[in-house]
């Protein structure tokens, strides 16, 4: 077994014990997060089931200065406070259009909800507990449930009935979104592209601090990016940034590629690629292998995707597959190479700054056929222009 070989191995166990300790722990936090019912549900009897530490979360998230020494009792009776103060510029300020739904619901059930879990429940409750607004129960008959304070039902009930609230609230989801789904197709980006990528759509300049400052918000409760040099925005998705700057920096004549609203959104919502035909013909192959069920397909073309962004090669792309997969005969892996060509051809790379390689080998084919050279016609009794002194008729214009 090459280095190379040895290398990659490595990479993936590591890759598949990292996915086996992030589900472990996720359940193990998913579970303790949920606490025992009361008979009391204001906010106070709420936040004394939390930990100081959870606590400390809340404030430090809404930024409460001057309380980081109180005790856990006086910080409770703070925070409790400060929220009811400040509902209406904490809500308008950090909901997204999914979590303003997910509140509502919560209202017309008067505060109190059964829990039904998906991953997309999960990141929206786990968004809403660093508010200090959402709490997580367990009903005495097992059942889980969310509540909301009863002493916060009514200031949040009027908050939510503001219409300059809600209208800023869908501003700030639709610049969260862009943001997102940029990011998440270019991998990396620089403040001002991505700045200027939204003007481009929305219409609108948009200050930088609040720019930024809103999505820095709002990416503390629901990781998406990293920040790097002071000035990249960088996909949590990045291997290694340092390698895929480069590989930018080498293509400084490539630009950051234009994509609709509709694009873009559709990226936001997908942290790995956006499934167009070539993917799906890729499934198509797949779960025509004996074992290998819907789910594992999906998941397995999305770390395809996901190694293609970070510029891996062909070679080892297929090398990692071959540990999960095992092709019976050689048509079989043929097969699975032409399709994941197709794939790496139509992939939106970070390297590329969002292009797929198809899309610019035939941007360079078209330049090319059009460095044509056009030369002057020349007159058959003007002097060549070889430099041979003799009239053109007579020298490189003969026959």
């Amino acid at each position: 077994m090459s280095l190379l070989e040895k290398d990659l191995n490595k990479l993936v166990n590591a890759l598949e014990m990292g996915k086996n300790f992030s589900q472990l722990q996720i359940q193990s936090d998913y579970e303790k997060m949920f606490k025992d019912n009361l008979a009391e549900l204001d906010s106070v009897s709420l936040m004394n089931q939390l930990s100081k530490n959870d606590l400390d979360k809340i404030r430090k998230y809404l930024e409460i200065r001057g309380k980081s020494s109180l005790r856990k009792a006086e910080l409770i009776v703070a925070l409790s406070k400060y929220i009811m103060d400040n509902t209406s510029e904490i809500l308008m300020n950090t909901l997204d259009v999914e979590q303003l739904k997910f509140i509502r619901c919560i209202l017309k059930n008067n505060g109190r909800i059964n829990y039904i879990r998906t991953e997309k429940n999960d990141e929206i409750i786990n968004s809403l507990r660093i508010l200090g607004i959402i709490y997580p129960i367990r009903h005495e008959m097992g059942c889980k449930q969310l509540i909301i304070p009863n002493n916060f039902i009514d200031v949040i009930d009027k908050t939510l009935k503001n219409k300059d609230i809600i209208s800023k609230i869908y501003k700030n989801d639709r610049i969260y979104n862009l943001a997102r789904g940029l990011i998440n197709i270019y991998g990396i980006v620089p403040f001002n592209i991505l700045n200027q990528k939204i003007y481009n759509i929305i219409g609108e300049e948009l200050e930088v601090n609040y720019l930024f400052n809103t999505l820095w918000k709002y990416n503390e409760r629901s990781t998406f990016f990293r920040w790097h040099e002071n000035q990249y925005f960088v996909s949590i998705q990045v291997f290694d940034v340092n390698n895929i700057l480069k590989e930018q920096f080498e293509r400084i004549e490539i630009q950051y590629k234009d994509f609709d609203e509709k694009a873009i959104i559709s990226a936001s919502k997908n942290k790995y690629s956006v499934w167009n035909e070539w993917y799906k013909s890729m499934y198509s192959f797949l779960i025509n292998f004996p074992n290998i069920t819907e789910e594992f397909a999906v998941e397995f073309i999305n770390d395809i995707s996901n190694m293609l962004k970070n510029n891996f090669s062909i070679f080892d792309i297929v090398n990692t597959c071959s540990q999960k997969i095992v092709f019976n005969n050689e048509d079989k892996l043929k097969k699975f190479v032409g399709l994941l060509t197709d794939v790496a051809s139509n992939c939106n790379l970070w390297i590329l700054k969002g292009h797929t390689p198809n899309e610019i080998y035939n941007v360079e084919k078209e330049a090319s056929s059009t460095a044509i050279i056009k030369r002057e016609k020349i007159g058959r009794n003007q002097p060549c222009t070889c430099g041979s002194n003799k009239k053109y008729k007579r020298c490189c214009g003969r026959g």
